[in-house]
């Protein structure tokens, strides 16, 4: 269950930027407003209560047995003007991205061909509420030349989670050593030895009520790290 929220979160994390850069402002409305899924697509909460560097947002995935360009074609005709191109639709990587501004809101769809059909993410994002949001990464532990591609907070099952995405130029070994040292004397206690595989480092860390999994994952050209804290006092670090 929390491979699957890490890896939904990750891929989560690029319709949340593509949403937000269409963001526009307008008249207020009361409450998220629902996006439709196409018949017989079941769905499933990433994070029904998430704020992404100040935004409120709400995310959930989607399969389908239909095929992207099914998929594509129920939102585009929903949701674009008549004599929209179909140009509007971006692409990043494997995934198709279609966003639209609705008053204050942005709904936006990220689709990508799965075994069985499609599978993908649906968000609305509330730019209305959006307020100002402390440095993303602030009071993480970070390797000179850290850049910090998403910090978000959200709730899982009722209890508070701060995810952190970063990638660095240094060797996911080099970053496994750093983030142990840096850990360990910031009074955080390894639950495990940590898994190695490959390409990747899985760690488990706890300090009082709040715990740790850090992911640390060789990347093309560098490294990423998903940081993964929950419990009341994640956010306080």
């Amino acid at each position: 269950m929390q491979a699957m929220r890490h890896f939904s979160l990750r891929l989560a994390r690029v319709l949340v930027l593509s949403a937000c850069a269409l963001g526009t402002a307008g008249a207020h409305a009361s409450g998220f407003p629902q996006i439709k899924v196409p018949p017989g697509a079941e769905t499933q909460w990433v994070a029904e209560d998430m704020v992404h560097n100040g935004v409120p947002m709400r995310i959930r995935r989607f399969t389908t047995r239909d095929n992207v360009q099914s998929v594509l074609d129920y939102y585009f005709t929903r949701w674009a003007p008549p004599g929209t191109s179909r140009e509007v639709i971006t692409s990043l990587g494997p995934w198709s991205v279609l966003a639209r501004p609705q008053g204050r809101y942005v709904l936006s769809v990220q689709v990508r061909a799965a075994d069985r059909g499609a599978e993908g993410f649906l968000a609305v994002s509330d730019l209305g509420k959006a307020k100002p949001y402390r440095k993303p990464g602030a009071g993480f532990p970070l390797l000179r030349g850290t850049q910090v591609l998403g910090d978000s907070q959200s709730r899982d099952h009722g209890r508070k989670a701060r995810t952190l995405m970063l990638r660095n130029d240094f060797s996911m070994d080099a970053n496994h050593a750093f983030y142990e040292q840096q850990l360990g004397a910031a009074g955080w206690t390894k639950t495990g030895q940590g898994t190695r595989s490959q390409d990747a480092w899985v760690t488990l860390f706890q300090r009082q009520s709040v715990e740790l999994t850090l992911v640390v994952e060789s990347a093309q050209g560098g490294t990423i790290v998903v940081a993964n804290l929950v419990g009341e006092d994640c956010c306080s670090w």
